[in-house]
Parts: C-alpha cells; sequence; structure tokens
C-alpha cells in the first residue's frame, strides 16, 4: 500500500519482472521531478534490476527489501544476490545511503537482526538526504524506512477546518454570556436584519472562543483506554531489551507482550462497537448510523444527496 501527500502531483507505475516486484511514482514538488521507487525482492531470488534503470535520473530514490547479503550493509559474508546489488549500485550513479544511526532493519522474534531493507539515491541526492528508522509497528520485523529530502520547499500543510473540543466546553458559562451580549448588544441592531445578523454571529463566535476549548485529539481511536496504552509500553520496553540483549529468554517475553498488547486490542475493538451498535437509536441517529454503514461499506459519505419525488429532484446544492 502506498500513500501520498496532497501537496505532491504523481503518477504510478509497476514493474515485474518473474517474482521481483517493483513500483515507480513519478512525482512533482512544484517544477521538480522526483522518481521514487519501491521494491521487495524474495529471498534467494536473483533478480535484473536494469529494468529500473529506465527511469533513474538525477532525482531519483529507490526504497527496497533486497534481502540481500553484503558487508557494505553489515552483513559478515556477501552472498550472490548482495553481488547483484553491489554490481548495480557501482555500474550505475548511485550511491547507498545509511541510516542515521546504522542500525538493522529487521529484528526477529528469534532475536536475529539483519539488513535487508536499503535505501539508494543518485549522487545528486546524496546531501539532501537524511534516512532514519522507526520502529516495526508490531513487536517484531521490519523497522520503518524514513527519508527525509531536502529540496528547498518549506514544509506544506494542508488547511484545516477550526475544531472545537465540545467535551470540554463550559456550556454554563457559555449560556450566561449568550444572554447578557444578546440582551445588551442586540437591542440596537433591530433596524437592520443584515447588520443584526453579522452581530450574532459575531457574539456566537465569542463566546465561543472564550468557552470552548479548541483542537481535537490526534489520531483518535474510540477502543484506545489507558489498559491499552500501559500493554504497549510494555510492549515496547519488552522491544527494546530483545532488541538490546539478544537473549531468547528477552525475545520469549517480547512475544508475550505482543500477543496480550493483540488480544487486548480485539476484545477492546469489540466492546466498542457492542456498545455503539446497543445504543443507537435509529430513530433519533439516522444521520450517525448511516456515516457508520457507509464506512463499513468503504463508501464515500455524501452529505448533500439528492432525493427524487415522481419527476422532480430535490437537492439542498445551489
Amino acid at each position: 500500500m502506498l500513500t501520498v501527500d496532497k501537496s505532491v502531483t504523481n503518477g504510478l507505475a509497476a514493474h515485474y519482472q518473474q517474482i521481483l516486484e517493483a513500483v515507480e511514482i513519478d512525482a512533482w514538488r512544484g517544477d521538480l521531478h522526483y522518481s521514487v521507487f519501491f521494491l521487495y525482492n524474495p529471498p534467494n531470488n536473483r533478480p535484473n534490476l536494469d529494468c529500473l534503470l529506465d527511469g533513474w535520473s538525477r532525482r531519483s530514490l529507490l526504497f527496497g527489501d533486497f534481502n540481500a547479503h553484503s558487508q557494505k550493509w553489515g552483513y559478515s559474508n556477501t552472498d550472490a544476490v548482495g553481488s547483484i546489488v553491489e554490481n548495480f549500485i557501482d555500474s550505475a550513479p548511485i550511491e547507498y545511503i545509511e541510516n542515521k544511526d546504522s542500525d538493522p532493519t529487521f529484528f526477529s522474534f528469534g532475536g536475529a537482526t539483519s539488513h535487508p531493507d536499503l535505501v539508494l539515491a543518485h549522487p545528486n541526492l546524496l546531501n539532501q538526504i537524511t534516512h532514519m528508522l522507526l520502529s516495526a509497528p508490531g513487536g517484531a520485523g521490519h523497522k520503518l524506512l524514513v527519508a527525509e529530502l531536502n529540496s528547498g520547499f518549506g514544509r506544506y500543510r494542508e488547511p484545516r477546518f477550526p475544531r472545537w473540543n465540545l467535551m470540554k466546553a463550559n456550556w454554563t458559562r457559555y449560556q450566561e454570556l449568550m444572554d447578557y451580549l444578546v440582551r445588551e448588544v442586540m437591542t440596537d441592531e433591530t433596524d437592520n436584519t443584515d447588520r443584526a445578523v453579522d452581530k450574532f454571529t459575531e457574539i456566537i463566535l465569542a463566546c465561543a472562543i472564550l468557552c470552548i476549548p479548541r483542537g481535537q485529539r490526534k489520531k483518535f481511536s474510540p477502543f484506545w483506554n489507558k489498559e491499552l496504552q500501559t500493554l504497549k509500553e510494555n510492549r515496547d520496553k519488552a522491544r527494546n531489551r530483545a532488541e538490546s540483549t539478544g537473549m531468547m529468554s528477552d525475545c520469549i517475553e517480547l512475544r508475550k507482550k505482543q500477543a496480550c498488547l493483540r488480544r487486548a486490542i480485539r476484545e477492546a475493538k469489540r466492546q466498542t462497537y457492542r456498545g455503539f451498535v446497543e445504543n443507537l437509536d435509529f430513530r433519533r441517529d439516522a444521520l450517525r448510523a448511516h456515516q457508520f454503514l457507509s464506512r463499513l461499506n468503504n463508501q464515500k459519505e455524501k452529505r448533500n444527496e439528492p432525493i427524487r419525488i415522481a419527476d422532480k429532484l430535490l437537492t439542498s446544492e445551489i
């Protein structure tokens, strides 16, 4: 699965060769064109990487799970696949970029660490890229490769709608302020309807800013609770300990912590879903139920759906 930021114009192309899988994204940031490749090479497969050179340019990047052993990236030996990748790097304008801390990119539940995931780039980008690793989403497995490219463009941030935390609002004070301001201010605005509406809107916004906190919970999950947070922290501690020691006992403890966390997440999701369905009143929560069923069916939510009565089409859109 690939996700691309909205600010980046992109096109997608796939390359298949036997069991080698590669995807190429042509991305534009402003007037600059970048070619980003994502590759997976199964173990013991000897790939022909020349097919990737057709789109290789001065602004090309390659992320991949090569499953290639080479002393150049931390293995004790160089196997046949590693020799192929080394020749690919040496025979083309390609540079290998090590991560910031030179850490292995894969950690197994058995305690072994390896470096199958590589980042390659054109030499022109060598001084513009910072390569880092993020912890694996699970207790073990492949770490996430992050390459930050300093292209000279500022960070793009998608415009956001105003968010209000209604659960923490001081509604008593809000009501008191609204009553006072409406009585004191709106009495002078009875002659002009448009001016009265604008003034009333200003009063609502002013009271909301004073009584309702702004913002929302980042990456909110309705099923998440303190118990799951504690289990996740224990899992992370067990993973760090297993990575640092490599002892089988610590690896077994990591698997136990990961299993406990997964089981607790499944149970929390199940309970949250049951509670939502039990408390759903279709007489009052029609819109809420429609949104929920649309998400279950992977359908986009339509807020202004037209209604057809006989030969007439009724809609709220202008």
